[in-house]
C-alpha cells in the first residue's frame, strides 16, 4: 500500500481514538460516580466502540471486502439518539477510511443499551495493485442489539445492507526510462465505476464513559 498522506492520517486516527477516550474517562467516571450515588444509576453520555465489520460472514470476497477494524467515538444527543464517527482499516491495512453515523435506541433505561436502528456513511481508500488505486463510498442501514457486560461494557451485533459506489483509477508508468531515470509522470489509463447493494454485518464492544 502506498503511504499517501490521507491514509497515514486516518491510520493515526485509528490508533489515537482509544487514547482520547481513555484520557476523558478519568474525569467523566468521577462525575458519573457522584451522579449515580445521588440520583440513582449513572447516565453515560459518551462511548468508545471497537469492532469488526464485514460485507458478509465470509472472510475474503475481494478487494476492500475483507473485514475492517472500526474505532468510533459516540455521543448522546437526545435520550434515545446518538451520533458517532471514527476511522477504520482493513485487517491487512490495505484499506483505510472513516465512517460517520447515528443510532436510535428503541427502548432503554440506560444509554447505548438495547435494540437500535442505525444509519451510517463511510469512505474507504484502498490499493488494487501497484498501478491501480480505488475509493469506495457507501450508505448503510442496520438494526442490532447492544447487551451489557457489567456496568460500562456492552457487546453489540448489527446486520443490514449498504449501497456502495466504487471508483477505480489505473495509471500507466512512464515508458521512456534511461539509466534509472524516467521522463514524465504516471499517465491516467482507465477509470471505472461500480455500484452495488450488499449485506453488512457489524459486531464489537462498547465502553461507556
Amino acid at each position: 500500500m502506498k503511504c499517501h498522506p490521507h491514509r497515514l492520517g486516518l491510520l493515526t486516527g485509528l490508533l489515537a481514538t482509544p487514547l482520547v477516550a481513555l484520557a476523558q474517562d478519568d474525569t467523566s467516571s468521577r462525575t458519573h460516580h457522584r451522579q449515580g450515588t445521588q440520583s440513582g444509576p449513572a447516565s453515560w453520555l459518551a462511548a468508545l466502540n471497537i469492532g469488526i465489520r464485514g460485507h458478509s460472514l465470509g472472510v475474503d470476497e475481494g478487494l476492500a471486502k475483507t473485514p475492517a477494524l472500526t474505532v468510533n467515538m459516540e455521543q448522546q444527543l437526545l435520550p434515545h439518539f446518538t451520533v458517532y464517527g471514527g476511522p477504520h482499516a482493513g485487517l491487512d491495512f490495505n484499506a483505510i477510511g472513516f465512517q460517520v453515523g447515528s443510532r436510535f435506541f428503541l427502548s432503554s433505561e440506560q444509554t447505548f443499551h438495547g435494540f437500535f436502528m442505525s444509519a451510517q456513511a463511510s469512505y474507504t481508500a484502498f490499493e488494487v495493485d501497484s498501478n491501480t488505486d480505488a475509493t469506495r463510498k457507501s450508505l448503510a442501514g442496520l438494526v442490532g442489539y447492544a447487551h451489557p457486560l457489567g456496568n460500562r461494557w456492552l457487546v453489540t451485533l448489527g446486520a443490514g445492507a449498504q449501497s456502495t459506489h466504487t471508483r477505480t483509477e489505473t495509471v500507466r508508468p512512464p515508458t521512456l526510462c534511461l539509466f534509472g531515470f524516467c521522463s514524465g509522470s504516471d499517465i491516467l489509463d482507465k477509470v471505472e465505476h461500480e455500484k452495488a447493494v450488499e449485506p453488512l454485518v457489524q459486531m464489537g464492544a462498547t465502553f461507556r464513559f
